[in-house]
């Protein structure tokens, strides 16, 4: 497991919590939607 040297949370913990975020919403985002969001984010 890759070590994120963050002391607010163990490298496990980060790792299950991404998981399981990763788990739930993966079936509810499209390529579309994903790219719409992640464009947007970077206009100031």
């Amino acid at each position: 497991m890759k070590d994120y040297g963050l002391s607010f949370i163990s490298n496990e913990d980060l790792y299950n919590h991404t998981k399981n975020t990763v788990e739930k919403y993966r079936l509810q985002v499209d390529l579309a939607k994903f790219n719409k969001n992640l464009i947007s984010d970077f206009n100031v």
